[in-house]
């Protein structure tokens, strides 16, 4: 993936750049909201860099135990990124154009009684992106533990499969790129 272990994962930063500007047509302008476990989470660390290049709003939306590290929080804002931080699943699908719901990690914890505890947050189902009433693009990274439910797979906006695709193309072209620099060196 390209990244340091627990901490970044570029790659997938990069195909879901792709993900967002395929589906939306552009990234500059989009209120982009990340739900779910922030604090393991190496996509929001990877996708908030990626964003703060962009002109995006970005909403958090988790539990307060799983936030996002102050020191990725500070970067990104300090680079002009507007961020808010909510527990409001509903009310940030309501202004959000692009809506990434992330797995709470069970691996990730120190604890069996601490995962429990943060387990099942936040659920997305066809009701509540029915209730959005406008587009949005449903974003996801698989593999999916209950917090997406599978109703989700027939609306129009959730474009995880086509995500997954695109990771293909952007590795596959980052492997061709790093070849043949190589064979070049």
């Amino acid at each position: 993936n390209g990244g340091d272990g627990a901490n970044e994962h570029p790659t997938q930063a990069l195909l879901d750049l792709l993900t967002i500007r395929r589906e939306r047509g552009c990234i500059d302008g989009l209120t982009v909201a990340l739900v779910g476990d922030h604090k393991h989470s190496r996509v929001t660390n990877s996708l908030a860099f990626a964003l703060s290049n962009y002109g995006v709003k970005l909403i958090l939306v988790n539990p307060p135990a799983l936030a996002i590290s102050r020191e990725t929080l500070g970067h990104v804002q300090g680079k002009g990124l507007f961020v808010e931080e909510t527990n409001d699943l509903a009310g940030a699908m309501k202004r959000a154009d692009v809506v990434y719901i992330f797995r709470i990690q069970k691996e990730r914890f120190a604890s069996p009684e601490d995962y429990e505890k943060a387990k099942g947050a936040y659920h997305i189902d066809r009701i509540m992106v029915d209730a959005v009433e406008r587009d949005i693009t449903i974003m996801h990274p698989m593999p999916r533990v209950g917090e997406l439910s599978p109703d989700v797979d027939s609306y129009a906006g959730a474009c995880y499969f086509r995500q997954s695709f695109n990771g293909v193309l952007v590795r596959m072209a980052l492997l061709a790129w790093v070849l043949d620099r190589a064979e070049l060196g």
